[in-house]
């Protein structure tokens, strides 16, 4: 399965983490390039592609793993939503505990993904 080889951006922190999470896109035989970003400021560029930071066109989806340090959780989730020109970047939000109260505002901001 492939979105046309688009990359997909994960924000991830944890080393560890974005590595067997990229061991199961293999698993799957997802193929698309995945670029880990580890904080919310090199998110914000990578999106914006400032300092030639970012690809040429934007990710086919955003992979936001909570949460980021130093990110109050749904901060950048909120600051893509806010860029017209990111409105309708797919988005998904992977929590890795059950966060009932965050839900309803990752659903109002985007979509979530609780496992």
């Amino acid at each position: 399965m492939t979105m046309e080889r688009e990359t997909i951006l994960l924000a991830e922190s944890n080393s560890q983490d974005a590595y067997l999470l990229e061991a199961a896109f293999q698993a799957a035989h997802i193929e698309n390039p995945v670029e880990v970003i580890s904080t919310e400021r090199e998110s914000m560029e990578y999106l914006l592609r400032n300092g030639g930071v970012g690809p040429r066109e934007l990710p086919a989806l955003v992979i936001l793993a909570m949460p980021l340090p130093f990110l109050n959780n749904f901060r950048l989730l909120r600051w893509i939503r806010a860029q017209p020109e990111l409105h309708a970047l797919q988005v998904f939000v992977l929590a890795a505990v059950e966060i009932r109260d965050e839900d309803i505002k990752a659903h109002e901001l985007g979509r979530i993904a609780t496992g």
